[in-house]
């Protein structure tokens, strides 16, 4: 059968920019190594970090080529490409330019034009196609005709923000704060680049939060496997919105040391959710399997944070009351210990109960029809009653389109 037009085309591109991104990964890795004793490292600030987010380049160009084969008119497996390429290049370049100035400075040639591309242009297409990948999953079209306005607002923010911060006038971000832009324009066109940043540093921010909320608007019109696809995505967006307050008050606002390097790797981790589950959803690989991964995660880090409170609370309360006796030794530790250990099962399944209550009503309403005929099991006496009790049972837990219950008649000998 003839392939149809365009189809080796595409093939060629998807393999192309994934094979750009590869090799751009590649390449950073013997300057990361060469950069980790460096005086002033690049963007990510520690060698562990940059390499973890190597993996990460590596991730989205695979996930990219895997969606583009399987569906290549879905603009969600091209969203992800170009996102590869986009931070291949930023990281590449911080990374060349790192060498270049700090670990043998002059030893590279083009070192000002990579710390330009580094700090400017080369990411925020890729930040920007973040948002375009909202808007557009997983169909790879948009919720509507009427969310129209809001991609031509984000191609046009991105558009203005790359050339604004490419061009206008003044120093580099950190760490190549001490130099200045040399293709920055002077005089009414070098203040025209800095207006036209501003207007795409405002733009940005809201055309992110349309999409967001077109993710809400898709979710509540879907039904079937379009709502469990956009559950994975929403799921992984959100363990990411709920570890940046967190990393920003500890790394940004109110930085410990001891927890930068930990909740870094941590971030680049929970980002990584999010190719993946772009590429499960898309491809709808165990898309069901969406409702327990989101249970689990409610139960487990609610019982997390409870169990953690009381230990500590109960570290604080045990000190006060048992330091005429213990005399400051490990004892309120120990105990503090034991009892979170001892209430751990019993909170889980209060929490599991107030989940499935609030957010999975289905099995919370079966388990209760279960409880109520194992109630009913052990007084029920009459066969017939009991057989209708299952029945029953039954259909309320299961919904089955028909149903039969066959019993054993006992032989009489």
């Amino acid at each position: 059968m003839r392939a149809p037009r365009g189809t080796g085309i595409a093939v060629r591109l998807a393999w192309a920019l994934s094979g750009v991104s590869v090799a751009l990964a590649l390449a950073t890795v013997p300057l990361i190594i060469a950069n980790q004793n460096a005086p002033s490292m690049s963007y990510y600030g520690h060698f562990s970090v940059e390499l973890a987010f190597v993996v990460l380049m590596l991730l989205l160009p695979t996930v990219g080529l895997i969606v583009t084969m399987r569906q290549r008119e879905n603009a969600v497996g091209w969203i992800l490409l170009v996102m590869a390429v986009s931070f291949g290049l930023s990281t590449f370049a911080s990374d060349y330019a790192t060498y270049a100035y700090f670990t043998s400075p002059g030893s590279l040639p083009g070192g000002t034009f990579m710390a330009w591309a580094s700090s400017t242009w080369t990411w925020v297409p890729g930040y920007g196609l973040t948002a375009a990948l909202f808007l557009l999953f997983p169909s790879g079209h948009l919720p509507s005709p009427r969310w129209r306005p809001a991609l031509i607002g984000l191609a046009l923010g991105v558009a203005a923000l790359t050339i604004g911060y490419s061009f206008r006038p003044g120093p580099f971000d950190f760490p190549w704060n001490s130099l200045m832009n040399p293709y920055a324009p002077n005089g009414t066109l070098g203040d025209a680049m800095t207006w036209l940043y501003s207007i795409g540093n405002t733009i940005s921010p809201v055309v992110l939060a349309l999409s967001a909320a077109s993710l809400l608007v898709r979710f509540r019109r879907a039904r079937g496997v379009e709502r469990q696809q956009l559950k994975w995505l929403a799921y992984a967006a959100g363990m990411l919105a709920a570890y940046l307050p967190f990393a920003l008050i500890f790394v940004v606002i109110y930085p410990i040391p001891a927890l930068i390097l930990p909740i870094s790797l941590l971030g680049i981790a929970i980002f990584a959710g999010i190719p993946i589950a772009t590429g499960l959803a898309v491809l709808r690989y165990r898309l069901y399997d969406i409702d327990l991964l989101i249970n689990r995660t409610l139960v487990y880090a609610a019982t997390s944070a409870a169990i953690a409170a009381m230990f500590f609370v109960g570290i604080v309360a045990l000190q006060a009351l048992l330091r005429p006796l213990t005399n400051g030794s490990e004892l309120a530790i120990a105990v503090s210990t034991l009892i979170s250990f001892a209430l751990f099962q019993p909170v889980r399944r209060r929490i599991q109960k107030t989940v499935d209550r609030r957010f999975d009503r289905s099995r919370y309403d079966a388990a209760r029809t279960l409880d109520a005929f194992a109630d009913r099991l052990r007084d029920e006496v009459n066969l017939d009653a009991l057989r209708e009790d299952l029945l029953v049972s039954v259909q309320q837990t299961m919904a089955p389109a028909h149903m039969s219950l066959w019993l054993r008649e006992r032989e009489v000998r």
